[in-house]
């Protein structure tokens, strides 16, 4: 399957290199990040930190398959919360973030500061593979650098171990360029080649400034890999599958007499949907009707 895009559409590619013993990933996840800082209305330090956590989403829905998906959540002790992505084998991803508007100025060095807005914790990787229970695993935040620490997981919740790289370039119109790499050895790979791979990488100007010059993801794969095989390259996007019939049915989990009540107190009532933003309003007609269809009335 090849679903290429326009040169720059937000995509993602995924590759094979070294004889087919080691993995690689990249994606451009610009319109991904703008989209999500306009929906959560969020500041640049709140558009940061939803960026990075779905592109590496993104990445690991890269590893996914079919109907397949996977949640990643970095929760830690600092003002920003929880962030929370979910992404599929289709490249769809979709975040909530408990603060979005923290408003914290760029470090002397220009870089972001996220680890101070995170904190420390845990992340937790939730992978629903289509079996009765999701495999979920977590480890420590051991910097509060989104690919760091999910470098860290692979390596400590997987055994697969793995180069992350993840980055953005705002300017004072928001988002300009956004997106990621993982690279990740297959049984088989020879330890001189990692150990090549590592030095390149280690080698590669900024990400920011890559991206800045317009550098893609099959063009960023290949200033690492001599040669490249390309198994499939397609678009991802900011989707939200919540619709008003969701939260109807999450209304009538609170039972006939809260809705009742509810119905009684305010002349509207406001849902909101923390992955995308978009607010459901349910008149009190609208509340007694779902109460009355509760199972025994």
């Amino acid at each position: 399957m090849n679903r290429m895009t326009e040169h720059q559409d937000d995509v993602l590619v995924r590759a094979l290199a070294c004889g087919g013993t080691v993995r690689a990933l990249a994606v451009r996840s610009t319109e991904v990040a703008r989209t999500l800082s306009a929906r959560h209305e969020a500041s640049p330090l709140g558009t940061v930190a939803a960026s990075r956590v779905a592109t590496a989403a993104l990445l690991m829905g890269g590893l996914l398959k079919g109907r397949e998906q996977v949640g990643l959540q970095l929760k830690g002790d600092g003002p920003l919360g929880a962030v929370y992505a979910i992404a599929n084998a289709d490249g769809d991803v979709r975040v909530s973030i408990d603060e979005p508007t923290l408003d914290l100025p760029p470090g002397p060095d220009g870089r972001w500061p996220l680890p101070q807005a995170l904190g420390l914790g845990r992340m937790t990787v939730t992978r629903s593979l289509g079996l009765k229970e999701p495999y979920v695993g977590v480890v420590p935040m051991v910097t509060g650098e989104v690919a760091e620490d999910l470098a860290h997981y692979f390596e400590a919740s997987e055994q697969k171990p793995a180069a992350v790289g993840i980055s953005e370039v705002l300017g004072p119109d928001g988002v300009r360029m956004a997106g990621g790499f993982l690279v990740q050895g297959l049984p088989g790979a020879e330890p001189a080649a990692l150990d090549e791979i590592a030095r390149r990488i280690e080698a590669l100007p900024a990400l920011s400034r890559l991206f800045a010059d317009g550098v893609g993801p099959e063009a960023l794969l290949a200033r690492i890999f001599d040669e490249l095989v390309v198994l499939e390259s397609y678009p991802v996007r900011m989707t939200c599958p919540c619709d008003r019939g969701r939260f109807e049915a999450l209304l009538r989990t609170m039972g006939s007499a809260e809705l009742h009540a509810l119905a009684d107190e305010k002349p509207t009532t406001e849902v909101i949907c923390h992955f995308c933003n978009t607010r459901y309003f349910f008149s009190p007609d609208e509340l007694r009707a779902l109460a009355a269809a509760q199972p025994g009335r």
